[in-house]
C-alpha cells in the first residue's frame, strides 16, 4: 500500500503521548489499594502503577510495572485497572470517539466518563488533560473544548467496521494508502485520510490519538517531509 516515511523534526508530539503513558508525572509512583471490580463487584487488594520514570531504574522493572495488569480473584477480569470497563469505540474521522464528541465541553467529557484525574498542563499542551484510569486520556483546547483522544491498546477500537486497535504496527499500516511512517527517533504513523495517529512499541501499536483538524495541525507544523510534501 501507500505508505511513506517522514522525519519529525519536533518531537511535541511524541513527548504528549509520553506525558500520557507515565501519567502525566515525573515520578514512578506504585500504591496498594482495595478496589471494586467493575466486571463483578467484589473487592480485593490490588497493585495501581499510577506513573513510571523511565529515566531511572532499569528496563526490564519499568516494563514490568508498564504491562502491569490487576485479575480479579473471584471472576478472573483481568485489565491495566479492573474497577474501569469500557466498551469498544467506533470513531468517526474528525468528528467523534464514542460517546464522546469533538468540541464538547470538559464536563461533559467527564460526566461521560466517570472517574478522572486531571493532569497538568504540559509544555507540549494548550491545557490540562484528563485521564481515565490510564487507558483513555482526553485533551483540550484553551477553551476546555475536546480536541484530542489518546486511546490504550487495551481498549477495543472499530474504524468503518474494522479493528484498528489492539493491532499491530504492520497491520495498522496497511489498511490505509495514505499512512506515512516515521523513522527517526519515535515510531508514529500518520494517516490524515481518518485523522489518526499512531505511537508504536514492539512492534504493535500502543495508542492511537485520534483529533480534530486544529489538534493535529500543530504536529503537522513541525514535519519536514522528505517528498510527498502534497499528502499533508
Amino acid at each position: 500500500m501507500g505508505v511513506r516515511y517522514a522525519r519529525f523534526e519536533d518531537i511535541k508530539y511524541a513527548a504528549m503521548i509520553k506525558v500520557f503513558l507515565m501519567g502525566g508525572f515525573l515520578m514512578t509512583k506504585v500504591i496498594t489499594k482495595k478496589i471494586k471490580c467493575a466486571n463483578c463487584g467484589t473487592e480485593s487488594e490490588q497493585m495501581i502503577v499510577y506513573s513510571i520514570n523511565y529515566s531511572l531504574g532499569n528496563q526490564e522493572d519499568n516494563a514490568r510495572l508498564r504491562e502491569h495488569k490487576q485479575v480479579c480473584p473471584n471472576c478472573n477480569y483481568t485489565a491495566p485497572n479492573i474497577d474501569f470497563k469500557i466498551k469498544a469505540l467506533n470513531v468517526v474521522p474528525y468528528k467523534s470517539v464514542g460517546d464522546l464528541t469533538f468540541g464538547m465541553k470538559r464536563e461533559e467529557v467527564r460526566n461521560i466518563m466517570g472517574g478522572y484525574k486531571e493532569v497538568p498542563k504540559s509544555q507540549f499542551a494548550d491545557n490540562s488533560s484528563d485521564s481515565f484510569n490510564r487507558l483513555i486520556n482526553c485533551y483540550y483546547d484553551k477553551n476546555n473544548n475536546l480536541n484530542g483522544v489518546v486511546i490504550s491498546n487495551e481498549i477495543n477500537v472499530t474504524l468503518d467496521g474494522k479493528t484498528i486497535l489492539p493491532i499491530s504496527e504492520d497491520e495498522f499500516n496497511k489498511m490505509f494508502d495514505d499512512a506515512i511512517l516515521n523513522y527517526d527517533g519515535e515510531s508514529i504513523t500518520w494517516v490524515k485520510s481518518v485523522g489518526i495517529t499512531t505511537y508504536n512499541y514492539d512492534g504493535e501499536v500502543d495508542t492511537l490519538t485520534i483529533g480534530t483538524r486544529d489538534f493535529f495541525g500543530k504536529k503537522q507544523n513541525n514535519i519536514n517531509w522528505e517528498d510527498n510534501k502534497d499528502e499533508i
